[in-house]
């Protein structure tokens, strides 16, 4: 347990250090101030709390492009290790099952503190904290981090893993948001199989993401397992 959060911690503060990731958190902060500043000088833009258009701002950016933010900072979590072969020392003192949810978890705080300094721009802007919506936000970026996961597992190069990542982070979200709005059987089999549906529920299914999020960790985990290292 402790190795799992060891490695928690190095994947968190690896992600910190690099500047695209700098870079998002503060657009993700600009655009939650901005927000916050034009609807408070625009109060007829308020159309009841269901409409929340304080946090329309975020729910955009982690819905259109929070796939693409995931899996480009970290499509190479697992197969970079393995590249390098600096797993090998790894393995020797952490078991593969914590590495794997040990990064798991390190990408998702990572993504919980950049929602977190958005929400806090917001309060501080308006006074007004939305709790529940930052954990739906949250649930919906933990089934990225587990498609993460999954692809740095499956796909043995780093080089290989960005193209992947890259459209996957396009395609998924475009198939997701197409799947909601249409009514077909296929559109029916997407709908269920990405987070989007569950975004726009108000009861237990919105949580649902996350628990897809872990099966996909755990698919990782077995493949991992049985990688030659």
């Amino acid at each position: 347990m402790t190795g799992m959060y060891a490695i928690a911690k190095r994947e968190f503060l690896t992600l910190f250090k690099s500047f695209k990731s700098v870079a998002i958190v503060l657009l993700f902060c600009i655009v939650a101030f901005s927000i916050s500043n034009f609807v408070k000088n625009n109060p007829g833009l308020m159309f009841g709390e269901e409409s929340n258009p304080y946090v329309s701002g975020i729910r955009f950016l982690v819905t259109v492009l929070g796939f693409l933010f995931v899996l480009t900072l970290s499509h190479d979590t697992i197969n970079r290790e393995v590249e390098s072969q600096t797993i090998r020392f790894v393995v020797t003192k952490v078991p593969k099952t914590s590495i794997v949810f040990g990064k798991y978890l390190g990408i998702l705080l990572f993504w919980a503190v950049c929602l977190a300094c958005s929400f806090t721009v917001i309060f501080l802007s308006i006074g007004q904290l939305y709790v529940l919506e930052y954990i739906r936000l949250i649930v919906f970026i933990s089934f990225a981090v587990g498609v993460n996961m999954l692809l740095s597992t499956i796909i043995p190069k780093g080089s290989y893993s960005i193209f992947a990542s890259l459209l996957c982070g396009l395609l998924l979200p475009a198939a997701g948001m197409w799947s909601v709005f249409t009514e077909n059987q296929a559109s029916q089999l997407i709908k269920y199989a990405t987070p989007y549906y569950y975004l726009i529920e108000s009861n237990w299914k919105s949580y649902f993401p996350f628990v897809i999020s872990i099966l996909f960790v755990y698919v990782a985990i077995f493949i991992f397992r049985r990688k030659d290292l």
